[in-house]
């Protein structure tokens, strides 16, 4: 089994998923597997993520379903996936090439269920900032020690999960809704046992207008009332 899975969920990004694939493909540690998710996209990323895992069949499978949207192509990568660590990576984004190798060392020291770490933020092909969670760094904690690890990014790209944080805690994307991502995140923050932050941002995230991050349908903005809705009830089953 991979060390690391690496899952991606693609849809209508056939003008950024090279780089993303590209970027996983140069990481100096080579133990990790890439799942890449084909979220019924209408364009060609289909075809695309069939010739990297037909160039690549050692790290890279290609899996194909309808359209559900970014939460169930996760949850799907999450069931094929068979590495220790899980991480999630957007399809218009990209990672820097020491990430894994970084995260190895440092579960090979302290084999924390969490590992956090922080993210480039760019637009039009300039840094426009950093993005760092505010618990200590270096130092294994709990959200119990911690608190600051609710109020960080709320994002499931900043961070290697313990696979069997999902597995053995029955934790999944919701589909076909917004703002699936802080459901998630709040959730497994309060079930690891230990997480830990690593000082250096190799995740790079790209502000474009028409991804998820940046839609103006206002009219959905009411679905973080169900997001937090679900949260609450979780917490208090």
């Amino acid at each position: 089994m991979p060390k690391f899975s690496i899952i991606v969920p693609v849809y209508k990004v056939e003008a950024y998923l090279p780089k993303c694939v590209e970027s996983i493909l140069a990481q100096t540690y080579q133990d990790y597997e890439l799942l890449l998710i084909d979220d019924g996209s209408p364009d060609n990323c289909g075809a695309l993520c069939d010739r990297f895992a037909a160039e690549h069949p050692t790290h890279i499978r290609a899996i194909h379903q309808p359209n559900g949207g970014a939460g169930a192509a996760r949850n799907h990568g999450i069931a094929l996936s068979t590495g220790d660590y899980l991480l999630f990576v957007d399809s218009d984004d990209y990672i820097s090439p020491e990430l894994l190798a970084d995260l190895a060392k440092e579960a090979e020291r302290s084999a924390s269920e969490l590992y956090l770490f922080g993210a480039i933020v760019e637009r039009n092909g300039q840094k426009v900032g950093e993005l760092h969670e505010e618990i200590p760094c270096g130092q294994i904690c709990t959200a119990a020690e911690a608190p600051a690890l609710f109020f960080g990014v709320m994002a499931p790209w900043n961070r290697a999960y313990k696979r069997t944080l999902f597995t053995e805690n029955d934790i999944t994307f919701a589909t076909n809704v917004w703002y699936e991502d802080i459901r998630v995140v709040t959730k497994v923050n309060a079930v690891a046992a230990s997480a830990l932050r690593l000082p250096g941002a190799y995740y790079h995230y790209l502000q474009r207008d028409g991804s998820a991050m940046n839609n103006k349908n206002a009219d959905r903005n009411v679905e973080i009332l169900y997001a937090f809705n679900d949260i609450l009830s979780w917490f208090r089953a």
